[in-house]
């Protein structure tokens, strides 16, 4: 796990949230509620891989079991790529957000990607 959280200081409550190695091991990115605005996936190191980055509703990884708990959120990103999200609205995650990633689709499978998956999120 390698997480960071970083405040923006331009007058705003917004941070910055690294997650240098997302795999299928949970991990909280923010332990409080918040606003997602904005979520970057880079899976340049997974050349044939699609990844999935799950995000839960929770602020903690207590009791969470990646393959059968449901997640709130599933982003996608292909293989070689970087995926970009944007929320102008913003989505509110009311307890915090935990986030896995793995490489099946919806909520079963718990197969982490092959190489390291690097998620930045924005959030107020």
């Amino acid at each position: 796990m390698s997480v960071s959280t970083t405040s923006i200081t331009s007058g705003s409550s917004s941070k910055l949230i690294v997650n240098t190695d997302t795999d299928e091991t949970p991990d909280v990115g923010n332990g409080a509620s918040c606003v997602i605005q904005q979520v970057k996936i880079d899976n340049t190191n997974n050349a044939s891989a699609l990844t999935y980055l799950r995000l839960y509703n929770l602020n903690s990884t207590t009791g969470l079991t990646i393959g059968s708990a449901q997640p709130n959120m599933v982003l996608v990103a292909a293989g070689g790529t970087v995926a970009s999200y944007v929320f102008p609205q913003g989505i509110t995650f009311n307890s915090g957000i935990v986030m896995a990633a793995v490489q099946e689709a919806g909520t079963a499978g718990a197969t982490g990607p092959a190489a390291a998956v690097t998620t930045t999120i924005l959030l107020t």
